[in-house]
């Protein structure tokens, strides 16, 4: 679903920032007539150690959004040396976005 809006394809999305992504994807929404009500995300990784950095990342987020802070939850989660993640080939995210039509 992902490459339907932003194909790997298209140069336009080669190294772009996750956030610049965001602003986009929340167009989107916005032009559909959703709101984001509430996230709740998990990062995946065995470093760095995240909890120095989410507080900054949800104040990013809340900025792009204009969204109150408590409605935005970032967490870091390790694989305990397992997988991909754990033996530091790569990081994965995850996330759950409510959404709620506009009335």
């Amino acid at each position: 679903m992902i490459g339907d809006f932003f194909p790997d394809t298209d140069p336009r999305y080669k190294g772009i920032a996750s956030i610049e992504l965001l602003k986009e994807t929340v167009k989107i929404l916005c032009d559909k007539g959703f709101i984001i009500a509430n996230i709740d995300s998990t990062i995946v990784c065995q470093e760095p150690k995240l909890k120095p950095y989410v507080s900054q990342m949800i104040e990013n987020i809340s900025d792009l959004l204009k969204m109150d802070k408590s409605h935005i939850n970032i967490k870091g989660k390790t694989e305990e040396g397992m997988g991909f993640t754990g033996t530091k080939e790569g990081i994965s995210a995850y996330a759950v976005v409510l959404v709620h039509k506009r009335v």
